[in-house]
């Protein structure tokens, strides 16, 4: 650096900060310079920490893991020795993470992220002077992916004997895996019975009296449906005894024997297991007679019957609860 006159000082501006300077003059005179001074040596100071780290932008985002970017501030302020990102993570992932990146770098890949999750990133730049200033946070959601886990304490409570009040509760926070949209419960209707929001309980009515029904249920994200919770079993009562029998009718009638036919009740309530078939016998020929016939059978065939005798013959069903009505008489 030439100084044109005889001035014995000279200020130099606009240095490196933090920078050791190692310096020396001489003198001119017409003919040429002479030998410089000893050298002296200096070092200027660290002024300020870094300005806040600018254009941070995300990348390769995908469920798990995404890749963070920044540049280096416009005004340094001495050389930056490496950058700290903060971001926040839910308590059930292990709270909040601080990580150092070194100063050459200018991105970090994050692997540890967890699906659907809401993620803030701040960055700030540090120098031998200290840590600057955060940056304005970015917030960042992962993409989701199916729920991992099953939707917890499934229950049922019997109302009626057709009907079902079934509980859950959703499923761990860590499991979800994104933002739970709806349910579905398995085993007690046809197809899945889909609860079209975030209600944990529904009510099954018209369902079959003494029946044992086994129900699960799973949590939807956008994405797909996760697991299905452990079975529930629960059976239905039953709410009375069957109905009278229907359509009782008898045929191929002779001297000594017909056939009796029936139709089941038409309000069942639950399984019929039987029927009982009472008829009148003189006392001479034994006496009345009382016959139980299979469910499954809708006909009888009676052929212990004595010439020119008047028969009345009734007709009850029963279940599991007992005994229904008998029939209005049929005389024959």
């Amino acid at each position: 650096f030439i100084v044109n006159d005889t001035v014995l000082s000279v200020l130099f501006t606009e240095l490196k900060e933090d920078f050791m300077y190692n310096f020396s003059v001489r003198a001119h005179t017409e003919i040429g310079f002479g030998p410089e001074s000893p050298p002296f040596n200096i070092k200027t100071p660290i002024a300020d920490v870094p300005d806040t780290p600018v254009n941070i932008n995300v990348t390769d985002l995908t469920s798990r893991n995404l890749t963070l970017t920044w540049t280096e501030p416009t005004d340094n302020n001495a050389l930056i020795l490496g950058y700290r990102v903060f971001y926040t993570r839910p308590s059930f992932l292990g709270g909040d993470v601080n990580l150092t990146v070194d100063g050459a770098e200018e991105e970090l890949f994050v692997d540890d992220l967890h699906p659907g999750v809401t993620y803030e990133f701040l960055i700030l730049a540090f120098n031998k002077k200290g840590n600057g200033n955060y940056s304005d946070p970015i917030t960042i959601a992962t993409l989701e992916e199916e729920p991992a886990g099953f939707p917890q304490n499934l229950s049922g409570v019997i109302i009626n004997s057709t009907a079902i009040f079934v509980t859950w509760e959703p499923v761990l926070a860590n499991e979800t895996n994104g933002i739970i949209t709806m349910y579905s419960v398995i085993g007690i209707t046809e197809n899945p019975f889909i609860v079209n929001d975030t209600v944990l309980s529904v009510l099954f009515t018209e369902l079959k009296e003494d029946f044992m029904y086994n129900f699960s249920v799973r949590a939807h994200t956008e994405i797909g449906f996760g697991p299905e919770s452990p079975p529930f079993n629960i059976k239905t009562p039953i709410a009375d005894v069957p109905d009278t029998p229907v359509n009782i009718n008898v045929t191929d009638l002779t001297s000594r024997n017909l056939t009796l036919t029936w139709t089941e009740p038409t309000d069942n309530n639950a399984l019929i297991l039987g029927y009982r078939v009472f008829y009148t016998r003189p006392s001479f020929l034994g006496g009345d007679v009382n016959l139980t016939v299979d469910g499954a059978v809708e006909e009888l065939i009676i052929d212990d019957l004595h010439p020119g005798v008047t028969y009345e013959f009734l007709i009850l069903a029963f279940n599991k609860k007992g005994n229904g009505n008998y029939s209005d008489p049929i005389t024959i």
